[in-house]
């Protein structure tokens, strides 16, 4: 059974910033005054996003911990409230701030996708790692879809999944839906679809990227963007 809803943009009324690093947990306990934990496995990280939200008379932020090599943390409030400013006046004294790409490169190295007008409905849940991160439910809710993604998820054998790869020494960022072939050596007119790019940002060295593929070009790929 459905329910009709309707679905509207709210971004005005939050604003948000990201904070990382070696201490971002123990830097963000001292200043708000309050354990903040962070936890390698994603799935309790989920279970402890209520525990470290801060509600009283002078902070209403809410701490999300982010899977990672290191804390990671999104911190997100009301775009009324000022504890989410002042707490970034005081963080920009000991931090050094970065851009937005520098933050998607941190959800590229902790294998978070994201899905972009030219990926909408390309890509089924089970291709870019999403039940690994804890981010679908196989025992509760209802959606379009779900049959299918429950049987790929008890019966099916998933041949596809989410990789982090780099390309050296290049400023071409692929955009986005890119399909990824591989080269047929004996005849360079002829290649093979093997997968698609997710997502993808430039470092000094390259572009890093996550890209879905077939497994068997998980570990050893070769392909044209």
């Amino acid at each position: 059974m459905f329910s009709k809803i309707s679905i509207q943009d709210e971004s005005h009324q939050w604003q948000k910033i990201g904070v990382s690093g070696r201490d971002a947990d123990k830097i963000l306990s001292e200043i708000l005054n309050k354990n903040i934990i962070y936890e390698a496995n994603h799935a309790k990280q989920i279970e402890r996003d209520l525990q470290q939200h801060i509600f009283n008379d002078t902070n209403d932020i809410l701490i999300l911990s982010l899977p990672g090599n290191e804390p990671r943390f999104e911190l997100i409030a009301p775009s009324t409230s000022s504890s989410l400013t002042t707490l970034w006046e005081i963080l920009s004294q000991q931090a050094e701030i970065q851009d937005l790409e520098y933050w998607k490169l941190l959800d590229i190295r902790s294998g978070i996708p994201e899905i972009w007008p030219e990926t909408t409905e390309q890509l089924l849940p089970h291709y870019i790692n999403l039940p690994q991160l804890n981010a679908v439910s196989f025992t509760k809710g209802c959606y379009c879809g779900q049959e299918i993604i429950a049987r790929m998820e008890y019966r099916a054998k998933i041949k596809r999944h989410m990789i982090h790869a780099i390309l050296p020494n290049t400023r071409q960022v692929p955009v986005p839906g890119t399909l990824l072939f591989e080269k047929n050596e004996e005849n360079s007119d002829q290649t093979k679809d093997i997968g698609t790019v997710v997502t993808a940002s430039p470092t000094a060295t390259g572009v890093e990227m996550l890209i879905e593929v077939l497994d068997e070009y998980a570990t050893n790929w070769r392909c044209l963007v």
